[in-house]
């Protein structure tokens, strides 16, 4: 009878044991899957970002791509955890069925909780990783405004240049035209000493 109530009271126990980590592991899926909704929230500024920078369009598309490969991953993820809860009701099963594995299935579930923080760390450097893409993102936009600002600067340069070579040409214009007014006045004054020459002779005969 004392055997009995005994083994009553530690499979009581146990399966108080493994519903809290039962909950436990269901607040680990909760995280997951908040975290998982902060990396669509981050994809879907990304798009954003995408549909503003025109000129990189193949950048932001393998940037997208590797975003889309970070999220089944982390699905993928999600999915195991999914398998660990299933192991972890298997392993509550099989405590109920041998009352005298209990210290065995104890260090198994402490194997089991080491497991889902590594997990769980892991989830969060893929989502520092998704940080610092974003963060390559700004610094991409940031380079194509610099480079959108030198283009400007280079076409005023430009139109400066051609605004100089306006006036030059007509400085030369200007030359040009008194170079003939002085060629015409010399034309003039040389028909004139002609005229003075010849036609006094003439008037000299007459």
């Amino acid at each position: 009878m004392v055997k009995k109530k005994v083994q009553g009271l530690l499979s009581v126990f146990l399966s108080d044991c493994m519903c809290s980590v039962y909950h436990l592991v269901n607040l680990k899926v909760e995280s997951f899957l908040s975290v998982y909704h902060l990396v669509n929230l981050k994809v879907q500024s990304l798009l954003s970002v995408y549909h503003l920078v025109n000129l990189k369009v193949e950048s932001l598309l393998s940037v997208y791509h590797l975003v889309n490969l970070k999220v089944e991953s982390l699905l993928s993820v999600y999915h195991l955890v999914n398998l660990k809860v299933e192991s972890l009701l298997f392993v509550y099963h099989l405590v109920n069925l041998e009352a005298q594995s209990l210290f065995s299935v104890y260090h198994l579930v402490n194997l089991e909780v080491q497991c889902l923080l590594s997990v769980y760390h892991l989830v969060n450097l893929e989502a520092q990783s998704l940080f610092s893409v974003y963060h390559l993102v700004n610094l991409e936009v940031q380079c194509l405004l610099s480079v959108y600002h030198l283009v400007n600067l280079k076409v005023e340069s430009l139109f400066s240049v051609y605004h100089l070579v306006n006036l030059e040409v007509q400085c030369l214009l200007s030359v040009y035209h008194l170079v003939n007014l002085k060629v015409e006045s010399l034309l003039s004054v040389y028909h004139l000493v002609i005229y003075g020459k010849y036609g006094g002779t003439q008037t000299r005969l007459l």
